[in-house]
């Protein structure tokens, strides 16, 4: 398995047939006047359903999308509350590991300092295939201590480019 970071440390381990990758922090993002809130941790945890000779795995976080992935996000996001504001995007590229057969449900962790109740709520994942068809994840609160809170959003059909997206509303 390999894996790639621009300038931070990427780590990927294997466990009882899960994979583990820990992205480094992500600081506060700033897009025309709004700032997104800091994401202190974040993981990528998916099911390996088995790990086929030669399979390879890319981890990468995406600065700017192409305009056809950000349609695709655009239309699964209520406008009203836009524009939206990515706080985390990565993609999961894979050689020889197919999402169903061998790659089974992928989760993102986050964790983020607390925010208030109404900017916690607005978080939304999203999960872009690679045939460009966007669904929103699933989301729970893993766990919320006095400094910070952990989120999961769970994609049920496994890799591809995954962006935590916040409501500009809000932000300024």
């Amino acid at each position: 398995v390999q894996t790639q970071d621009q300038g931070s440390r990427t780590r990927i381990s294997l466990s009882q047939m899960k994979a583990t990758v820990n992205i480094p922090s992500v600081q506060v993002v700033q897009v025309v006047g709004y700032m997104a809130p800091s994401i202190a941790e974040s993981q990528l945890v998916f099911e390996l359903h088995r790990l086929p000779t030669d399979a390879r795995l890319t981890i990468s976080r995406i600065d700017e999308f192409d305009v056809s992935t950000r349609s695709s996000i655009d239309s699964v996001l209520d406008q009203t509350n836009g524009p939206w504001v990515a706080a985390l995007s990565i993609e999961a590229k894979r050689i020889n590991l197919d999402n169903g057969e061998d790659v089974g449900e992928a989760s993102l962790y986050i964790t983020l300092p607390n925010l208030e109740q109404r900017l916690l709520n607005g978080l939304i994942a999203v999960h872009v295939d690679e045939a460009g068809h966007a669904e929103q994840l699933l989301s729970e609160v893993v766990s919320t201590t006095i400094d910070e809170t952990v989120i999961r959003f769970v994609s049920p059909r496994g890799l591809s480019i995954f962006t935590v997206m916040v409501p500009s509303v809000g932000l300024e």
